[in-house]
């Protein structure tokens, strides 16, 4: 049970082009299946607000923090940063691959359920404005994580990882402006096949510096 929906929560632009800072917020919706074994004993499905940012010091370089709070019939905080270099890719005009380092925290409590976990994660984020004011994100992503995992009075300790999918369109709605539809897909289990399936779904308003 990592960090949850990272696939969702680190879908940030990989390129800021002129632009040195970029903020995004809107609502978002997220599943989350808790599996036992490998199957799902109970499923969760909340509404959230994630705002997302990009920061870009020097040309290449990138900072991206992120954060989601949903709630529901459970409710969830997690964050995390990341940390890039964009390169473009010399053969295609208009798209870049940035390699992702990045640490990620989680808490999730409901009735039955009430984990933490703090992780890290490496991804490969690809970037291609393939028309004029459109541009199509994607991104996989493996995540490693430490979980504490609560029942009452007792505490257990264990080790996820799995692997992240996300995909966003984006259109610029003017030269500061761009409007974003995101999805995502997260799997984070222990040897055991113990941990959660995560899906999830956000619009976004962006605003460009």
């Amino acid at each position: 049970m990592r960090h949850l929906l990272m696939g969702f929560l680190l879908l940030t632009n990989s390129l800021c082009a002129a632009y040195h800072l970029r903020l995004d917020i809107g609502p978002a919706f997220a599943s989350i299946d808790m599996l036992t074994s490998g199957h799902t004993v109970k499923t969760y499905n909340l509404a959230a607000v994630r705002g997302d940012a990009l920061i870009m010091p020097i040309e290449g370089f990138c900072i991206k923090p992120s954060y989601l709070y949903a709630g529901g019939n459970a409710t969830l905080n997690t964050g995390g940063v990341g940390v890039g270099y964009a390169i473009p890719v010399p053969c295609i005009e208009h798209f870049y691959l940035t390699p992702t380092y990045g640490w990620t925290g989680t808490k999730f409590k409901s009735k039955i359920d009430n984990f933490s976990s703090r992780g890290q994660y490496i991804s490969l984020e690809a970037s291609w404005t393939f028309i004029e004011c459109w541009r199509i994100y994607g991104m996989g992503q493996w995540c490693w994580s430490r979980v504490t995992t609560k029942f009452g009075p007792f505490k257990f300790k264990n080790h996820c990882k799995g692997p992240n999918y996300a995909v966003c369109l984006e259109h610029d709605l003017n030269e500061t402006l761009s409007v974003s539809l995101a999805a995502g897909y997260n799997t984070s289990l222990s040897k055991e096949k113990h941990g959660l399936r995560g899906k999830g779904l956000k619009l976004g308003l962006a605003y460009w510096w």
